[in-house]
């Protein structure tokens, strides 16, 4: 296989493949679970779920629900609400 290689490899959803990496592993620190936002950034999963909603933050779903919200865009919209 041609181009980068990964030592830990994973899927979109965070879960470990067997096998060569591949570039999405790289995405995987970009992304926090939808559970966890609250405990990690200290706002309510619904007001994140409604920012997904109005397309402010990204999300990724996961058999129709939303699974995990990207944190570049979580953290932009929380230091435009505390600015």
């Amino acid at each position: 296989m041609h181009g980068l290689r990964f030592l830990k490899s994973v899927n979109v959803f965070g879960e470990k493949t067997k096998g060569e990496g591949t570039f999405m592993a790289m995405l995987g620190d970009s992304w926090c679970g939808i559970e966890s936002v609250e405990s990690r950034f200290g706002v309510s999963k619904e007001l994140v779920l409604e920012w997904v909603k109005e397309g402010i933050v990204r999300s990724e779903d996961k058999d129709g629900e939303v699974f995990r919200v990207n944190i570049d865009d979580l953290e932009l919209k929380i230091e435009e609400n505390l600015g």
